[in-house]
C-alpha cells in the first residue's frame, strides 16, 4: 500500500522511502498554505523528525483520473 510506504517513511525518517512515489511535477501544499515542488518537498520531509504517525480510517474519492484523499 502507497500509504503504508509513505506513513513508513515518516516513521523512519527516510525519505527515499518515498521520494519514489512523487512524479517530477509534484506540488505540495501545506496546511499553511505554502507550495512546494518536489525537491523543497523532501528537503521539508529531511529536515523533520516525526514522533509518531497513525493513519486512521482513511477514505479516498474517484472522479475520473484523480483520488481525493481528506484528511
Amino acid at each position: 500500500m502507497l500509504e503504508g510506504q509513505w506513513a513508513k517513511s515518516e516513521e523512519t525518517n527516510d525519505v527515499a522511502l518515498v521520494a519514489p512515489l512523487l512524479a517530477d511535477n509534484f506540488i505540495y501544499t501545506g496546511t499553511d498554505g505554502t507550495v512546494s515542488d518536489r525537491a523543497a518537498f523532501l528537503a521539508l520531509l529531511r529536515a523533520t523528525q516525526w514522533s509518531g504517525v497513525k493513519n486512521e480510517d482513511v477514505k479516498a474519492t474517484a472522479f475520473g483520473d484523480t483520488v481525493a484523499v481528506p484528511g
